[in-house]
């Protein structure tokens, strides 16, 4: 079994950005889901491509070991197990995700 426990997300004033509101956070989970779906395939280019299509505009930490991880297992499909999004205090966001491959 091979599991992936990463933050993903770093967004708003913590990290330079305005504050985060609602709609700045639906489209920071557009954005993590749309990376969660490609490494839930397995695929480390896939996961790489969907983070690099917007420039890894939401500062997603967990790329590199994510993308090591699907590179070097080649785990095959998994699934994603949570995601959430944390509200930080003073208007930020980090989100998390677990999945699991085997």
């Amino acid at each position: 079994m091979y599991l992936g426990a990463v933050d993903l997300s770093h967004v708003g004033i913590r990290f330079g950005d305005p504050p985060v509101d609602e709609r700045a956070k639906q489209e920071i989970e557009r954005k993590d889901r749309a990376a969660l779906d490609a490494a839930v395939t397995g695929d480390a280019d896939a996961w790489f491509a969907a983070v690099a299509e917007h420039d890894d505009s939401t500062r997603i930490c967990g790329l590199a070991p994510t993308y090591a991880l699907l590179r070097c297992a080649e785990p095959g499909p998994g699934r994603l197990l949570h995601y959430q999004q944390s509200d930080e205090e003073g208007g930020s966001l980090v989100s998390i995700a677990t999945m699991v491959w085997g």
